[in-house]
C-alpha cells in the first residue's frame, strides 16, 4: 500500500468505527458514499483504491477522517487480503 492521503495508521479505540471500502475508478459513486458513512457516525473510512484512472482518489482526499490506500494488485486475486491488511492499519 502507498498512502495517497491520511493517516497511515488510526487508533479507533474499544468502541470506534471503520469502514474498509476497495473503490476503483468510482468517482461517480465516492463522494455519496463517504457524505452518507461519516453522518451515520463513522469514526474513519479508509478508501483502497486499486489504480484508479479517474478522480476517486482526489474526492476522497477532500474529507476529513479518510485515508487513500493505493494499490494496484489484482483486487480479483488479493482483495481478501487487501482489506484484511488495510483493517489492520
Amino acid at each position: 500500500f502507498r498512502v495517497l492521503h491520511g493517516p497511515a495508521r488510526v487508533d479507533l479505540g474499544d468502541l470506534g468505527v471503520g469502514v474498509v471500502c476497495l473503490m476503483k475508478d468510482a468517482a461517480w459513486f465516492a463522494e455519496g458514499f463517504l457524505r452518507h458513512h461519516l453522518a451515520m457516525g463513522v469514526d474513519h473510512v479508509v478508501i483502497l483504491d486499486n489504480g484508479s484512472a479517474d478522480a476517486t482518489p482526489d474526492i476522497a482526499a477532500g474529507f476529513d477522517r479518510v485515508t487513500v490506500l493505493r494499490n494496484t494488485q489484482p483486487a480479483r486475486r488479493h482483495e481478501s487480503l487487501m482489506r484484511t491488511l488495510a483493517a489492520q492499519r
